[in-house]
């Protein structure tokens, strides 16, 4: 069942289009949130998350599953199992 809502959750599950493909994902966090992964555990607005989001593969896998550009767009060198800080914008918030 797919349901147009303007109200969204952290653990939603999300259904878009983008670029002519369909996407399927999950909403980690809201407007102010700050996600974080280490060490292959998701941790939003520093607290734990008993789910874990990040499978450990072999690194000849990781080209087909992140694009190096998304990974290092802020110049931290994060990696898969190492994101972040990352604060989602709210708005009047400026990304630079």
């Amino acid at each position: 069942m797919i349901t147009k809502t303007k109200k969204v959750h952290s653990g939603d599950v999300l259904i878009f289009l983008h670029n002519q493909g369909t996407y399927v994902k999950r909403l980690l966090g809201l407007p102010g949130d700050t996600i974080q992964i280490i060490h292959g555990m998701l941790y939003v607005n520093h607290r734990r998350q008993s789910e874990k989001y990040i499978r450990r593969e072999r690194k000849s896998d990781m080209p087909q599953r992140v694009d190096p550009a998304i990974m290092n767009y802020y110049g931290k060198n994060w990696t898969v199992e190492n994101f972040g800080p990352y604060i989602v914008p709210r708005q009047g918030n400026k990304i630079i």
